[in-house]
């Protein structure tokens, strides 16, 4: 049996949840752009968020409101080894919340494309250069570090000796023929 780990992002800070209620149910799909040449993955449910899950998003709510800008990490262990893979990266889309108080409290949300992926398509018209030094939202991007790579390398030599293996007991040499010798 598979195990799934749930992780809200808040910035830089991850919180592992527990496995929101309709997770399941939802439909995992892999879709081109025929204009950006590209494959991108949606997945489309809403989701009920319980006990952590609920915590986390209400806390978060509460301060920024429909502003908020959390995401949703989902990720796979096939094997049982504790090496998890992720499987859907969205955000949490706050237009659509629905929050339940009472002896049961439970936040419930539709999951919409990664930010990353709504922005890339918002500015597909956007001319770039391809060596700028900013983000799409202007952020200053950080250098690339230089590396060395050591290769094996292999000297060959070149001169104007050429040895053919061939005895020289059994070379001939090279003759000259005059016109005179051809017969037709």
């Amino acid at each position: 049996m598979s195990q799934f780990r749930f992780t809200i992002i808040n910035g830089s800070i991850e919180t592992v949840i527990d496995e929101p209620i309709g997770w399941d149910t939802g439909l995992f799909n892999m879709n081109r752009d025929k204009e950006m040449h590209g494959l991108f993955f949606a997945y489309s449910s809403t989701l009920e968020f319980v006990e952590s899950g609920y915590t986390t998003i209400k806390a978060v709510y509460d301060i920024e409101g429909i502003r908020s800008l959390l995401m949703l990490r989902i990720e796979l262990d096939c094997d049982q080894t504790g090496t998890f893979e992720q499987i859907y990266y969205g955000k949490l889309d706050f237009s659509s919340i629905d929050e339940l108080n009472g002896d049961y409290c439970s936040i419930s949300l539709n999951v919409s494309e990664a930010i990353e992926e709504v922005q890339l398509k918002d500015n597909r018209a956007t001319k770039y250069k391809i060596s700028s030094d900013t983000t799409l939202l202007g952020k200053t991007l950080n250098h690339l570090p230089y590396y060395t790579v050591n290769t094996k390398q292999k000297q060959i030599e070149l001169g104007t000796n050429y040895e053919s293996g061939v005895a020289v007991s059994n070379y001939v040499p090279q003759q000259t023929v005059s016109q005179n010798n051809i017969s037709y």
